[in-house]
């Protein structure tokens, strides 16, 4: 076999893996930016929950502390 044919038989095979890297790199390329957007609303929903948990922890606090000093609404008491 000569050297010409030698090479053209590697070099087919090698080009379309070379296109395959490439395809499989776009697409893991697209998987990480979706993923990191993922993460920034994951991070933002986390932020706004956290917020809503403490203000009510600090309502139900208050409110226990309140009752602990005497304190209560005149709802409570029926009149």
């Amino acid at each position: 076999m000569n050297k010409k044919r030698l090479r053209k038989l590697i070099q087919k095979p090698l080009r379309f893996h070379h296109q395959d890297i490439h395809e499989e790199l776009a697409e893991i390329k697209l998987e990480l930016r979706m993923l990191s957007e993922l993460i920034v609303c994951l991070s933002e929903i986390h932020a706004q929950s956290s917020q809503a948990l403490y203000a009510c922890l600090e309502g139900i606090e208050s409110h226990e502390t309140d009752v602990h000093n005497g304190r209560h609404d005149s709802k409570d008491t029926g009149s």
